[in-house]
Parts: C-alpha cells; structure tokens; sequence
C-alpha cells in the first residue's frame, strides 16, 4: 500500500497534466482504436454494438480523467485517497501513543507495589 500512495503521489501531477493538455482529435482517435478492437472481439450470443462500446469507453475515461484531474475547484479523487490516508496514519499514530502511554502508566503502577 505503501508503494502505491507513494507512487501516486509522484504521479498524480504528471497524470494531470497529460489528461488535461491531450487534444481532442487525440483522444477521438484512442477511442476509436479501443472500440475498433473491441468490435474485433469474437463474442457468442452476445451482440455488441459501437454506439454501447463507445459510451462505455468514454465512461471509463471519465471516472479514469475525475480520478487524477482537479477541476472547476473540485478536489479529485487521488487527493481524496491521500486526504483519507493521512487521516488513518494520524489515528494510527495516536492510538500507538495512546498505547505506550497506558502501558507506561501500568508498568510505573506494578513497580510501585
């Protein structure tokens, strides 16, 4: 877990930048290359059509574009999962203090009596 937040913290930046600055006719031609390959999938009885791979396409790419781009003043969802992570780490934190602290306090009692 460790690897990954670290990683995603070198990253997110990166990632941010490229979604963002990639031009439209770009992206329309990775799409058109996903649903292309797709189509080109043998299914059984299942009937596919491009408009559904499309949207399906788009749609990963926006929950993949919310996940790293920051925009109109909302917090994207890598900073959410950095937010949630430092939040545990404190707890964590606090509650080991918590731990050595009573344990300390019991010790120092017992050597007491």
């Amino acid at each position: 877990m460790r690897n990954f937040i670290k990683g995603l913290q070198r990253n997110v930046g990166a990632i941010d930048e490229e979604l963002r600055l990639l031009p439209d006719e770009i992206k329309q031609r990775i799409f058109d290359k996903i649903v292309d390959y797709e189509l080109s999938i043998p299914r059984m009885d299942v009937e596919v059509s491009r408009g559904k791979i499309l949207e399906k396409t788009l749609g990963r790419y926006q929950s993949i574009y919310d996940w790293f781009v920051r925009e109109n003043g909302q917090e994207n969802e890598a900073a959410k999962l950095f937010d949630a992570t430092n939040d545990i780490i404190r707890r964590i934190t606090r509650y080991a203090a918590q731990i050595i602290w009573n344990a300390d306090r019991i010790d120092r009692s017992v050597q007491k009596d």
